[in-house]
């Protein structure tokens, strides 16, 4: 997992290096003088070991490029479970309290000194106690540094650190705390200078508990006991929170009511229902800005009080993303989750724009026409701004981006769709299903889609299913029996044109490169087997050029040929990003260069036409967006970007004109006018 940070202003996500780990908690406490630090929890990374790492970070500078500067130190607390992070009061915390259980599954909560452990690394325990109640929350009393409360199931609990140790009182509560858990904490003058809080000293002072019925405890510090109790929602809060500013306190509930209240409970000053769930909030520096974040929506919103608007500034997935496509003429790029949801969104800022839910149906493939640079001569007669999203249960649907309608549907075999491939010419789509099925529908009418052609083999690899289309349409290439298999069709009228046998291996998947002269195949073993077509017609086989062994250190799940020919690029399960040079240049194992990034291995990847950026990903690990800096020039002659093989640079130092003129016949290069030209010189060629 990574760490991140949003600032709404910049429209952008910056990330936090040195995290590596699943992150289990994230908490955020922020100090008087304007510090601001984090704290991550996650599982320790040695072999055996039951303690939680955390991890301090420091977000004064917010400076992404410095890793140094931003990850303070990392400790292992002697705890199962943290549950609550606090800091003490001042400009410079003295204390840092951690609320959690142990290993033996007790509750506890255990102090630091916490500027021992910014300025001099220093991680040692000052006090320690063990509580009798399940503990939600632990916090610091902004009026007394030493001075902790805990809270949880039926008890609150107010502690102060004296001489190493964590004395205690509990609250009288009465009968009024049976089957109540008490979860947030807030404190009535804790924003408060230091004059004003020194003033305060000796007054009656309320230290505000909500238990997640919706209730709130008006708790007197100093007589430890309840003077009022009051209903501020009806349903569970999420949080609580008071304005640094001391203007107002925030409390939410689940169902997703924000209410402003008066520092005393008092009045209630505003309510904004926001119509989603909401997991927890915070209120900003200066008391303007509400953020809420959903859970369940996947969705970080700011409430702005200045303006009165409510917009979401960052949206997600629920689970893992699946699959992705990038439209170039929309600038759109169109993920896949297992949370059911299609979402579409502005490529450049990452915004999402649209959604589509499919409640009981997975969406499982997305491919965009193309989008992009076409073959040699082809020109599209269409607008490139389709989308064809296959489904679990064989659907097939196909939404135009611009208008953000769905042009096309249809149920053609009840079998998941497994791959769909767009021919260059805009002319067809081809549809691969799990059960070996392909199904070949013409699209030149843009409001028709008309299968004209299946194709079904025995003994397919159910696993493995993967379609190509040749630069200039005029040939499909599939995975065929046992994954083992090679067919190559011509799309003129569906014949077998090649039939490749390379038993041994197991291909996942094939491309044709865009020199229109390669056939790429992708082994299981991480191999790279590259494959030159035939020069006529009357070529029966494909020649094989090279193998490029261990592209990854582990098995190689996706390959993308970026659409100028000069770079491969290729994912791992080791978890790297890595890209090559089409000849695979650099020795025995070619030159590459290797990006990390992705926490768990890159199962997808995504390069737009015009190589700016490669998107990947994977599960757990979310949407990346890579700026790619390779060249992306096209090569003068993209035809004649491959490896001539030995026998190709002998037939061609051979060949005379006559033979030159019959090989562009045989390819189809000549037009008409250039092939009557042609048939009469041949004519009076035999005559004389």
């Amino acid at each position: 997992m990574m760490l991140g940070f949003y600032p709404p202003l910049q429209k952008q996500r910056l990330f936090y290096e040195r995290q590596t780990n699943n992150i289990d908690q994230l908490f955020v406490e922020s100090t008087a003088g304007g510090g601001n630090y984090a704290f991550t929890v996650c599982r320790s990374l040695e072999e055996k070991s039951r303690d939680n790492e955390i991890t301090l970070w420091s977000l004064v500078n917010l400076d992404t490029t410095n890793a140094n500067s931003q990850s303070v130190l990392t400790f292992k607390p002697p705890m199962k479970l943290v549950h609550s992070v606090s800091l003490s009061c001042g400009d410079e915390p003295e204390y840092l309290c951690l609320g959690g259980k142990d290993h033996q599954m007790r509750d506890a909560i255990i102090v630091y000194r916490f500027q021992d452990m910014v300025k001099f690394q220093k991680v040692e325990i000052l006090a320690r106690q063990l509580l009798d109640f399940d503990t939600c929350t632990v916090k610091f009393n902004p009026l007394l540094a030493t001075s902790i409360v805990a809270c949880g199931k039926e008890n609150v609990k107010l502690f102060k650190i004296k001489n190493g140790h964590l004395p205690g009182q509990s609250v009288m509560l009465n009968n009024t705390a049976r089957g109540k858990y008490f979860r947030h904490i807030a404190f009535q003058n804790s924003g408060m200078s230091g004059d004003q809080q020194q003033a305060a000293q000796g007054k009656s002072t309320y230290v505000f508990v909500a238990t997640e019925d919706g209730l709130l405890y008006f708790i007197n510090y100093h007589t430890r006991q309840v003077d009022k109790i009051i209903q501020i929602h009806e349903e569970g809060i999420a949080a609580m929170v008071l304005a640094r500013t001391s203007e107002f306190i925030v409390s939410v509930s689940q169902n997703g009511t924000i209410r402003l209240w008066t520092t005393d409970f008092e009045n209630l000053k505003s309510e904004v229902k926001t119509g989603t769930q909401i997991s927890c909030c915070d209120v900003n520096y200066d008391g303007t800005q509400i953020c809420v974040m959903s859970q369940q929506g996947g969705t970080i919103s700011v409430l702005d009080l200045a303006t009165s608007s409510y917009n979401v500034v960052l949206r997600t997935h629920l689970d893992h993303v699946t699959d992705m496509a990038h439209n170039l003429m929309t600038g759109k790029l169109v993920t896949l989750s297992e949370d059911y949801c299609v979402k579409v969104w502005q490529a450049e800022t990452m915004e999402q724009i649209n959604e589509f839910v499919s409640e009981r149906d997975l969406p499982v493939r997305v491919v965009c026409q193309n989008q992009g640079f076409l073959g040699e001569g082809i020109t599209s007669e269409h607008t490139d701004t389709l989308v064809a999203i296959g489904f679990k249960s064989g659907f097939l649907r196909v939404i135009d981006l611009e208008n953000m309608a769905v042009v096309h549907e249809t149920l053609l075999f009840q079998s998941p769709v497994m791959d769909i491939e767009f021919s260059l010419d805009n002319k067809f789509m081809a549809v691969f299903f799990k059960s070996g099925k392909i199904v070949i529908i013409n699209k030149e009418r843009p409001d028709h889609f008309q299968p004209v052609k299946n194709i079904d083999y025995e003994l397919p690899n159910q696993n493995y299913c993967s379609l190509s289309f040749s630069m200039d349409s005029s040939m499909l290439a599939n995975i065929s029996s046992n994954a083992n298999t090679i067919t190559v069709w011509e799309t003129r009228n569906f014949s077998l044109r090649y039939h490749l046998d390379v038993t041994g291996d197991i291909i996942s998947k094939i491309a044709f490169a865009p020199n229109g002269r390669d056939l790429v195949l992708l082994t299981i073993s991480s191999k790279l087997k590259f494959y030159r077509l035939g020069q006529s017609a009357r070529d029966e086989e494909l020649l094989h050029v090279k193998d490029s062994y261990d592209i990854t250190d582990m098995e190689c799940v996706d390959f993308q040929i970026t659409t100028n020919n000069r770079f491969i690029i290729c994912a791992g399960k080791e978890g790297v990003i890595k890209v090559y040079d089409y000849f695979m240049r650099g020795g025995p194992i070619a030159s590459t260069q290797a990006f990390l990034g992705h926490f768990k291995h890159p199962t997808r990847l995504c390069v737009q036409k015009d190589l700016r950026n490669v998107y990947s990903c994977g599960e757990f690990n979310g949407i990346y967006k890579w700026t790619f800096y390779g060249d992306a020039t096209k090569p003068e002659d993209l035809s004649q970007f491959c490896e001539e093989l030995a026998g190709e640079k002998e037939a061609r130092a051979r060949l005379t004109e006559d033979d030159i003129e019959k090989q562009q016949v045989d390819e189809g290069m000549f037009g008409q006018q250039e092939l009557q030209n042609y048939t009469q010189k041949q004519i009076d060629k035999h005559n004389n």
